[in-house]
Parts: C-alpha cells; sequence; structure tokens
C-alpha cells in the first residue's frame, strides 16, 4: 500500500511537470524552473540527439574576406539607394534632397519631419521643392562617408553626428541648431531607483554612475558606432570622468571600470528586451521616444549629455539656391501645424535641460573616440561564433544559394583571431567544422563546406541548436573572456526534432544571443528564438543582409 501511494504521489508530479514544462514534441518534458546554467548539458545529454561529424573540404575564400580589405567593405555591402523610395518627392525645379536618419527607438521625428516637407512643397509649389529620404542611422551615414551617395541636406540626431562627416573628410556646414528639441538619459526602472543615493537631484546622473559602479543597479547602452545616443553616452562619461581631457589616464581608468558594470546592445529594442525580463535595471534611450513607449509605464527618465535638437546640414558643394531653400524648409518647423505636432508628438520638452558636455570640444575626436570604446569593449576578447545552417528540402533552389551567399559574405567581417565553426542540419545534425580560429586553413574548411552545401530532407532547427550551445558553451566555460554568438540561417520551418516550445527553456539558460536569418521564411518561429537571449531577426527578403551582417559583427567586435 505504502509503494502504491509512493506511486500515485509520483504520478501526480510528472503530471504537475507535464503541464507546466516544456513541451519537447515527444513525450519526454522538462520542468523549465529546474534548468539552469548549471545542468543543462546534461538535460541536453539525456535526450540523446545525434550528431554526425563530417569531414571537411577546402574551398575557395571569397576575395574580400581573403584580403580583409576594410576600406571597401563599406562601399560593396551598401545595399542600392534606390531601394529606400523617398517618403516625399519633391518636383520643382529647385529641388533639395533631405536625408533623415533614424535611431532603432520607434520615434516620431519621420512624422513630424515628413510633415514639415509636404508643408514646404505646397507652399513654395513650382519654384522649390524638397524631397525626404528616410534611412536607418548607420546606413545613412556609411552613404555619405563613404561618397556612394551624397544628399544636399542631412537632419543628424545631434551635434556629434554632424561632426563624425567632417571629421570622415565631408564638407558639411550647419543650417540650423535646432529643428525639435530634445534630450536622451538614463530610462531607469522607478523600483529600482529607490537603490539609487540621491544627495541631490540636480546630480541624479551622478548618483545612477555611483550605484552602477557599486554594483546596485545595471544598466545598457547601444553601441555607439551606430547609435547616436550610444556614441552621447560614451563621450559623455569621457566628460564626466574629465571634463578638461577625455583621454587623460583618470578618464580611460574611470571608463574601463565602468565598462565592465553596463551592458552594450546593437540596438535600443534589444536593450529594452533586457530590461523587460529584468535583466538591467535601465538603459539610454530619447525622451520623445520614451514618452510614446507605453511599456515604459513604470521607467523613469533621467537627461544627460549633449542634448538631440535635430540640428539640420547643408551637405557637400551646395548651391547658394539649395543653401536658402534649407534654409526656408528649417523654419518650416516653426510653423502653425508642424510646431504643434512636434509638441504633441513629445518633442520640444526639458527645455531647461543644458548639457554639461561641449560637443565642439570633439570636433576632430570622434573617431579616436570610436577606437577607444572598441579597445574597451573588445578587451582582448575573442569572438566565438557558430554558424547554423539550414539545409533541408524547404530550402531548394533561391533560398539555399542565398544562405551561402550570406555565409561566405560573413567570412570578411571576422578577423583571424576570432573563431568561427560550422553546423549543418536537415532531419539529423551534421558538425562540419568544429570551433577554431578563423586563419586561412580553416576560411578555407569554411569556405568548401559551405559551397559544397546541398537540399533535401527533413528540417531538426532545434537539434541543431542544442548542439551548437552545447560545443560553443563548453568552448567558453573554459575560455571565459571569449564573445559566445550563434547565427542560425533558416527559412524557419521546423519540421523535424523538438520543437521550439521545448527548448526554449534549454536555449534560454545558456544566455547566448542566437542572431537569426529568415530566407521566405517563418518569421515568428525565428523572431522567437532571436528573442530568447536578446538577438536579432534579419528578413532576407526585405533587409539587406550583408549590411545588416557588417553592423552586427561591428557590434560584437
Amino acid at each position: 500500500m505504502k509503494n502504491r501511494k509512493i506511486t500515485i504521489l509520483a504520478m501526480l508530479v510528472v503530471f504537475v511537470l507535464m503541464l507546466s514544462g516544456c513541451e519537447l514534441g515527444t513525450s519526454t518534458k522538462i520542468d523549465p524552473a529546474a534548468v539552469n546554467y548549471d545542468n543543462v548539458i546534461s538535460y541536453i545529454d539525456d535526450l540523446k540527439i545525434g550528431l554526425s561529424k563530417v569531414t571537411p573540404v577546402k574551398g575557395t575564400v571569397p576575395e574580400r574576406a581573403a584580403t580583409n580589405d576594410t576600406s571597401t567593405m563599406v562601399m560593396y555591402e551598401l545595399p542600392d539607394i534606390s531601394s529606400y523610395d523617398p517618403v516625399v518627392i519633391g518636383k520643382a525645379p529647385n529641388n533639395v534632397e533631405v536625408f533623415l536618419p533614424l535611431e532603432d527607438n520607434n520615434s516620431k521625428i519621420s512624422q513630424v519631419v515628413e510633415s514639415a516637407a509636404r508643408k514646404y512643397n505646397e507652399e513654395h509649389e513650382g519654384v522649390s521643392s524638397i524631397t525626404l529620404r528616410i534611412l536607418e542611422s548607420e546606413l545613412a551615414n556609411d552613404f555619405i562617408k563613404s561618397g556612394a551617395y551624397l544628399p544636399k541636406g542631412y537632419i543628424a540626431s545631434n551635434e556629434l553626428y554632424g561632426l563624425m562627416l567632417k571629421e570622415n573628410g565631408i564638407k558639411v556646414s550647419k543650417v540650423t541648431d535646432r529643428l525639435v528639441g530634445n534630450t536622451i538619459g538614463v530610462v531607469i526602472k522607478k523600483e529600482s531607483s529607490n537603490k539609487i543615493k540621491i544627495e541631490d537631484p540636480e546630480k541624479m546622473f551622478d548618483s545612477i554612475f555611483k550605484s552602477v559602479m557599486n554594483g546596485e543597479i545595471k544598466i545598457g547602452y547601444p553601441n555607439p558606432t551606430n547609435n547616436p545616443s550610444g556614441l552621447n553616452f560614451v563621450i559623455s562619461m569621457l566628460s564626466y570622468f574629465d571634463s578638461t581631457n577625455p583621454f587623460s589616464m583618470e578618464a580611460t581608468t574611470d571608463f574601463s571600470a565602468f565598462q565592465s558594470k553596463v551592458s552594450v546592445a546593437y540596438s535600443t529594442k534589444q536593450l529594452k528586451e533586457s530590461a523587460n525580463r529584468g535583466e538591467t535595471d535601465g538603459f539610454v534611450m530619447e525622451y520623445e521616444a520614451f514618452q510614446n513607449d507605453a511599456s515604459l509605464k513604470d521607467y523613469g527618465f533621467v537627461p544627460f549629455g549633449v542634448r538631440h535638437d535635430y540640428p539640420l546640414y547643408a551637405v557637400g558643394d551646395v548651391s547658394e539656391a539649395e543653401t536658402k531653400v534649407l534654409s526656408e524648409f528649417a523654419k518650416v518647423f516653426e510653423e502653425t501645424g508642424v510646431k504643434e505636432m512636434a509638441t504633441e508628438a513629445g518633442f520640444d520638452k526639458n527645455e531647461n535641460y543644458k548639457s554639461s558636455v561641449n560637443a565642439g570640444a570633439y570636433d576632430g575626436l570622434i573617431g579616436e573616440v570610436l577606437d577607444f570604446f572598441k579597445t574597451e569593449k573588445k578587451s582582448g576578447k575573442k569572438v566565438a561564433v557558430f554558424f547554423v545552417c539550414d539545409k533541408s528540402g524547404s530550402m531548394a533552389g533561391k533560398k539555399i544559394n542565398a544562405l551561402k551567399e550570406s555565409a561566405l559574405n560573413a567570412m570578411q567581417y571576422i578577423g583571424e583571431d576570432n573563431l568561427v565553426g560550422l553546423i549543418t542540419y536537415d532531419s539529423g545534425v551534421y558538425l562540419n567544422l568544429p570551433l577554431a580560429e578563423f586563419n586561412t586553413e580553416q576560411q578555407e574548411f569554411f569556405a568548401g563546406s559551405i559551397q559544397q552545401l546541398g537540399s533535401g530532407g527533413g528540417t531538426a532547427t532545434n537539434n541543431a541548436l542544442l548542439h551548437a550551445l552545447k560545443l560553443l558553451d563548453g568552448y567558453y566555460r573554459e575560455h571565459p573572456d571569449t564573445i559566445p554568438m550563434i547565427f542560425l540561417l533558416s527559412d524557419g520551418y521546423t519540421e523535424s526534432g523538438y520543437s521550439l516550445s521545448g527548448v526554449k527553456c534549454l536555449i534560454s539558460a545558456f544566455d547566448i544571443p542566437i542572431y537569426t536569418i529568415g530566407y521566405e521564411a517563418n518569421l515568428d518561429e525565428l523572431k522567437s528564438i532571436a528573442n530568447i537571449n536578446n538577438g536579432v531577426f534579419i528578413n532576407a527578403s526585405t533587409d539587406d543582409v550583408g549590411y545588416i551582417l557588417k553592423s552586427l559583427f561591428d557590434a560584437q567586435t
């Protein structure tokens, strides 16, 4: 009788775990609460997923990867400008094109500027006009810096990005210091602000810094190489440590110590997701975007740094007539309708805020700041990346060819001192290339493995991910200074092996970001995989894969 009671109790426990656990697509169930970093490998081993080793064959390394000629990479990777249609098309004889770069923060600046452009065109019909093209911030800057495409006007988030163009040899002149008023700051959870010792409300940012250094709170900021707010943050911190010399021993030493306490992400979206998961207490964001984000109602805002007042610049050789058009366009932002729209959108707030950082003091130093940041961020760490490539039957034709192009293209951004491995899969999982330094021989093996890929069979995406995570984590445990990451290239249609709901708790335990690239894909599945550990999803059907890969590797390395 006693044994029968124990058996019934055990059955009840299993039943509860089945209800609350990971559905693996088989009779096996796992309780997510039981999985952690210390035991996740044993859970994967218990699943007994097969892994077949493939003898690698050397192939031809793409010329750009072989030479590692960074001077031509940006120009080569830039998409055709025609892929980005103007949102406003001017048709007057004296027409001026303006770039509006956007940060990844769902700002309403595009609506305000578009409204101003349309209003200008209506008021000056038949005489002069504005063509407005809206691009992601880094993309807009790379078009200009590389000389691939020069607009006549450029709206920067802040003055620092205008200085960046100038430093890269681009002729720029400021038309106006401000189109709409805005600031950036640290968005911080209200509950976390209780941990901050505020001695003086006017020195809230100082209090946040001290709390970060004491380990009481954790914050993150977007990568300054592709985000104006991130650049503003780095420069503000260097100025905070030494206002007279940002590259003094005191400033650089203090920044290094601070950098070890914060996180850097590719995008603001990643930072917000990390905060929502409770991994950080706050992150850097523009005030207007913060106000308009309903998911941040439990956060406060602490301004700092150079104001984001969206200065307007003339770019290149601009005629007197074109300069006049840009000046008149700037005045539209003060007119009835546009001004009210900007205020309603959340701009022109924090008007009393004055920055303690002199942007002009960094004229000619932006590149030095970014080089210093990259050195500090990496701090001698190597990137260890596994490519996980789908070669199932559903990838036949254009998909597998596009996958090969993406993987081969990515080679040029991975330095020889980093590590690369390759796993492919259909209904089975194959180790094509063990993780190793990306020297000439490893590059040849990687290229050969990718070039020989065919397609056929089922799709065991999640089985392949588990093996990649296990192998990558094994290296990381022995080399904790490594930066681990996975690139999953697939159409997202899982037909074999374990379900995503089943492996999600296992994937999460590793905390290794997975960047997913989808080819005519099941977008929801690939987005879900990317979101587990703060990765990024790239839609190969609409996004420019090569350019985004460049940005992602730049952000990580």
